[in-house]
């Protein structure tokens, strides 16, 4: 399952999660619904708003709402670098700046006098 950040979630049972979770996390703090605040893809893991443990996405029972919110990140095609203010680019993409429209991003690489940009999706 692709998951994105925004999507509204809905655990498995207490009773159904593995063991080793169990000793981690009380039945009265495991959520039960969340808001996905941040995606893992390459282990498989997120967190949710206001949450403090990294879940495994196994826990999911199902998506409630995929997120509509579409977000996107600015990458300088010569260095693959990504834009992180008006002045500034950075190899990490996490510290890059998220835009809420392509149209924006687009504006601001034009507005840096960047040669060539792709405004490529956030989560990706």
């Amino acid at each position: 399952m692709k998951l994105r950040i925004g999507d509204l979630i809905a655990f498995k049972k207490y009773e159904d999660i593995y063991d080793e979770l169990k000793s981690i996390i009380s039945k009265e703090s495991f959520p039960k619904f969340g808001k996905v605040s941040r995606v893992y893809d390459s282990i498989n893991c997120f967190e949710i708003e206001e949450g403090q443990y990294v879940f495994d996405q196994g826990l999911i029972d199902y998506i409630i709402k995929k997120s509509t919110n579409e977000r996107f990140v600015l990458q300088e095609d010569h260095y693959g670098m990504y834009v992180i203010d008006s002045k500034s680019l950075s190899l990490d993409k996490i510290k890059a700046k998220v835009y809420n429209s392509r149209n924006k991003a687009n504006d601001e690489a034009a507005d840096m006098h960047l040669n060539a940009w792709e405004v490529i999706p956030y989560d990706d």
